[in-house]
C-alpha cells in the first residue's frame, strides 16, 4: 500500500509528446504563496518541508513571488527599485565616488555571468539563494575564475545585493550575515609589491627619460602620487611656497575628473627643495597653449593625455634606455612609500597619510614586509636585553 499524500500535494496527470506524465501541484496558499508544479513526488515533498519549516520560523518566501538574481540586480543603471539604482543613487549623494561605482557594476556583471548549477546565477530566484548553496556553489565558481583578492572584492558586491534584497522583503533572512560563509585563504606567496627599488635604479631612469617625461617620472617618485591624481593636478593645487601639493582632484576610468579615491586620499604631500625648483622651471617652460586649462602635467595638446601614454611612450622606453628592467608606472608610488620607511623612517601612521591609504591596515598588508627592517629589528632587541638586566 502506497504512502498517503500530504493534504498540501495532489497529483495531476499531464499529457505529453512521450504519452502521460504525473506531476504533482503543491498548495503553498496557507504559507503565504501559490499552487507551484514540481515533476518529482521527491521535489514536492521537499518543497513542502521546505515552506512549513519556514513559515514557522516566520521567513517563508513563495517560489512564484521571488525574483531572480539578475532582476533585483536589474539590468539597467537607474532601473526602479533596483541595486543598481540604489548604488547610483549612493554615488550621487556623494557615498563613493565614480570609480567604485564603476567598480561595482563590473562585479554586478560578473556576478550575474557566473555558472552556477547548469545556469547563471542572474537566473536564480532569490528564495533559492541559501547559505549552503552560496558556499558550495556560487564561492567556488567565483574564486575559481578570479585570484583571491578580486573574487572578495566581487563577493563584496554579491553580500550588498543580498542586503539589498532584505531590505526589499524579497528574502527574510541574509544567508550571508545571518548565516556564517567562509571564504578562501589567500594563497602564501611573494608580496605584490615586491622588492624595494633602489634609489641608483629610478634615477637612472628619470636622467635616460625624454626630457618631457622625465619630471612626470621624477614627481611620481618622489610625490607617491596615484597616476590619476598626478594626471588632474592643476596648477591651483601646487604650492610653491609652502613645498606643498595638494590632491583634491583625479582622473577617473570612465574619463571624468572627481575626488580622489577615497576620503583618505584627500591630503596633502610635501615636496623636497629640489622638486619645487624643478617645478618652477617646468611652469616657466610651458607654453600659453600648453598653460591654457592650468594643467601641471598636460599633453602636447594641453589636454588629459590618452590613457597609458606615459607608460608606454615614457617609462618603458626609459627604463630600456637605462639598461634596467622595466617597471610599471604604480612602482614609482611604490618607491616613494619606500623612502618614507627606509630613508625618512617615518612610522606607518604617517605613510598612510601621506600616500592616501584608506587605513593604516592597507599600508601594513601593502608594505609590511619593510616595516620588518633590521634596524628596528635590532633596537627592539637591545632595549630588551635591557629590560632584563643584560648590558
Amino acid at each position: 500500500m502506497s504512502k498517503k499524500l500530504p493534504n498540501e500535494i495532489k497529483p495531476r496527470t499531464r499529457k505529453t509528446a512521450n504519452g502521460e506524465k504525473t506531476v504533482y501541484v503543491v498548495n503553498l496558499q496557507k504559507f503565504g504563496g501559490g499552487r507551484p508544479t514540481r515533476h518529482t513526488l521527491a521535489d514536492a515533498l521537499a518543497l513542502l518541508d521546505q515552506a512549513r519549516a519556514e513559515d514557522h520560523k516566520g521567513v517563508f518566501i513563495a517560489p512564484h513571488l521571488s525574483p531572480t538574481f539578475g532582476e533585483v540586480v536589474g539590468k539597467h543603471d537607474d532601473e526602479p527599485r533596483s541595486y543598481k539604482e540604489y548604488i547610483k543613487l549612493c554615488m550621487e549623494r556623494g557615498q563613493f565616488g565614480e570609480g567604485e561605482y564603476g567598480h561595482k557594476l563590473n562585479a554586478c556583471k560578473v556576478l550575474c555571468a557566473l555558472q552556477v548549477q547548469g545556469t547563471t546565477l542572474g537566473e536564480i530566484k532569490f528564495c533559492e539563494i541559501k547559505t549552503g548553496f552560496i558556499q558550495l556553489d556560487v564561492i567556488p565558481a567565483l574564486f575559481k575564475g578570479y585570484a583571491n583578492k578580486t573574487g572578495r572584492n566581487i563577493f563584496s558586491v554579491f553580500g550588498q545585493v543580498i542586503k539589498y534584497a532584505k531590505l526589499r522583503e524579497y528574502i527574510a533572512v541574509n544567508p550571508v550575515v545571518d548565516k556564517q560563509v567562509v571564504l578562501p585563504a589567500a594563497p602564501i606567496g611573494v608580496d605584490n609589491v615586491g622588492p624595494r627599488i633602489a634609489r641608483d635604479h629610478i634615477e637612472a631612469i628619470i636622467h635616460a627619460a625624454n626630457p618631457y617625461y622625465a619630471m612626470r617620472i621624477k614627481f611620481a617618485a618622489y610625490t607617491g602620487l596615484r597616476f590619476g591624481e598626478q594626471v588632474a593636478l592643476t596648477w591651483d593645487n601646487v604650492d610653491l611656497e609652502r613645498f606643498v601639493v595638494k590632491v583634491r582632484r583625479a582622473w577617473k576610468q570612465c574619463g571624468t575628473i572627481g575626488e580622489p579615491k577615497t576620503k583618505a586620499a584627500i591630503r596633502d604631500v610635501n615636496l623636497g627643495a629640489p622638486l619645487v625648483a624643478d617645478l618652477r622651471e617646468w611652469r616657466l617652460r610651458q607654453s600659453p597653449h600648453l598653460a591654457r586649462h592650468n594643467l601641471v602635467f598636460p599633453h602636447h595638446d594641453g589636454y588629459l593625455p590618452p590613457r597609458n601614454n606615459w607608460r608606454v611612450g615614457g617609462l618603458y622606453p626609459a627604463c630600456d634606455c637605462a639598461g634596467v628592467e622595466r617597471i610599471k608606472w604604480h612602482h614609482l608610488r611604490h618607491f616613494f612609500a619606500s623612502l618614507l620607511l627606509f630613508d625618512l623612517q617615518t612610522t606607518d601612521a604617517v605613510v598612510t597619510q601621506l600616500m592616501g591609504h584608506k587605513d593604516i591596515s592597507v599600508t601594513r598588508d601593502k608594505y609590511g614586509h619593510w616595516l620588518k627592517n633590521n634596524k628596528r629589528d635590532e633596537a627592539i632587541s637591545a632595549q630588551l636585553t635591557r629590560a632584563m638586566g643584560g648590558i
